[in-house]
């Protein structure tokens, strides 16, 4: 006997009288047939999916590259990395000394006169201590030393001390006036010919106008000139003696850093803005030492009524920008005697015969100490610049 549950009434009952439900009435065989369970249907729910957002990467991308860019440029760190990296310090404090020593092979009656070093641009000089046997004379403006004496040997010389800073002139190009700002008084030093310096030689005034023919103010002048001689003179490690003129560097196309000043100069004259030579010495990190070297200083007036000196070194290429490793011992005044007076700084006379008088001229690093910019620092990156391996004019 089996007992089975009528799924409709839940009459209980057993099987032995059949399959009938006494309650209900209905048959067992309809009931299962009617009521066999059906299989479970899981109701499956597909995970939802997210909208695609292709702009969001770059986005987050966007916002990286320019924290690290605000690192960079407006933060003492960026300042320290970027001095350290391109190895040009932001500022310097060194010693050194130039020693100028002459050999003969007889004796011989010598003079010998170097500038004293100033402060001025980019630099403030501490001290400055000459050999002994020298006078100290003032020449249009100019302290020199000067040595006298006579033998076939001698070793004379400075030593300095310098702190020097790094400068970057940032002048947008509707702030500057043109030649008409500029004041008179560097017109008049500035703007002739000048031992080398000649804005009237050759076609120098014609290429300087057509260098400069669609610019509007000396800003624009100056870069126009500069971008010429960067991209058509090609430099050349000088020798000693005088540098060549203008015309020379123009047609040969190339030049030391005294050639290319002295084509900047000419050109810059020529098209109306005073211009003229600032020389020194410059420190090459690659090879260790110290050269001597020229470059250029310039007016830029505003359209305000002022103005600034600038730099402008076309054998580094440098525009408005001076570097911590160099400093200047002697700016140019104008007059093309002392231009002249600054190169032939070692004379001699002698009776009989020529003697074979061999100059030596060097300049040694007593100490240096580099600082590599913990100070906020912003960078131009059209006008980065790296100094490449101009020792010896």
């Amino acid at each position: 006997m089996v007992q089975i549950r009528c799924p409709y009434c839940e009459t209980v009952f057993d099987t032995t009288n059949g399959l009938r439900c006494p309650g209900c009435g209905m048959e067992w065989t309809q009931v299962q047939t009617q009521l066999a369970p059906q299989p479970v249907q899981e109701e499956y729910v597909q995970p939802r999916k997210t909208r695609p957002r292709p702009w969001v990467g770059p986005l987050i991308g966007l916002v990286v590259i320019f924290v690290v860019i605000i690192l960079l440029l407006y933060t003492p760190l960026g300042s320290y990395l970027f001095h350290v990296m391109s190895g040009t310090p932001s500022s310097a404090t060194f010693t050194v000394k130039r020693s100028v020593s002459f050999t003969s092979t007889k004796t011989i009656s010598y003079e010998m006169h170097l500038a004293k070093p100033v402060s001025g641009i980019g630099q403030t000089v501490r001290s400055v201590s000459p050999s002994s046997g020298s006078t100290e004379s003032t020449i249009n403006g100019t302290a020199w030393y000067l040595w006298n004496g006579s033998g076939n040997t001698a070793s004379l010389g400075l030593t300095v001390t310098v702190h020097t800073e790094e400068k970057k002139w940032k002048i947008a190009d509707d702030e500057a006036g043109n030649e008409s700002k500029i004041p008179s008084e560097l017109k008049v030093k500035y703007l002739g010919v000048e031992w080398k310096i000649d804005p009237y030689a050759g076609e120098i005034a014609t290429l300087s106008k057509n260098i400069t023919k669609n610019c509007t103010n000396v800003y624009e002048k100056l870069e126009a000139i500069y971008k010429y001689i960067v991209k058509n003179i090609r430099y050349v490690k000088g020798t000693s003696g005088e540098p060549n003129d203008p015309i020379t560097t123009l047609h040969t196309g190339v030049g030391d850093c005294d050639d290319q000043s002295i084509l900047f100069c000419s050109l810059s004259r020529a098209a109306g803005v005073p211009a003229w030579l600032e020389l020194g010495a410059l420190y090459v990190s690659q090879e260790g030492n110290w050269g001597p070297h020229a470059w250029v200083r310039t007016y830029i007036p505003y359209i305000n009524g002022s103005g600034v000196y600038v730099n402008i070194d076309t054998a580094n290429a440098m525009f408005l920008a001076r570097d911590a490793l160099r400093y200047t011992d002697w700016v140019s005044t104008g007059n093309g005697d002392d231009l002249r007076y600054y190169y032939f700084f070692f004379t001699y006379s002698y009776t009989g015969g020529k003697p074979d008088v061999s100059l030596h001229d060097d300049i040694s690093t007593v100490s240096m100490d580099i600082q590599y910019g913990l100070h906020t620092f912003a960078c131009d990156f059209r006008k980065v610049i790296f100094i490449h391996a101009v020792s010896r004019c």
